[in-house]
């Protein structure tokens, strides 16, 4: 069954954080092993570590905000860097 944790073959419905930022959270069907989530199709097999997956949406949108406040807090030292740059010779 699709999205929904299945014993037999252990996929269940994911949410990838990875590329939050610029791609938004991912929903896809993923088998879990341990720490690694791996996700695979026909073409392809891609594996997401901790903390770039998560079990709930709830935990993904969280993630999200995390590193969303984390972004913003890096522009804003950058910003305060360039403000800051004296130029002399």
């Amino acid at each position: 069954m699709k999205g929904i944790f299945n014993i037999n073959d252990k996929i269940m419905e994911v949410y990838i954080t990875q590329y939050a930022l610029s791609k938004g959270i991912q929903k896809m069907d993923g088998q879990i092993e341990d720490i690694v989530c791996l996700i695979s199709n026909h073409f392809y097999k891609k594996r997401y570590y901790k903390p770039d997956w998560h079990i709930t949406k709830e935990k993904a949108i969280e993630r999200a905000e995390q590193m969303r406040l984390l972004k913003i807090e890096f522009f804003k030292t950058q910003l305060n860097k360039l403000e800051n740059l004296k130029f002399e010779l």
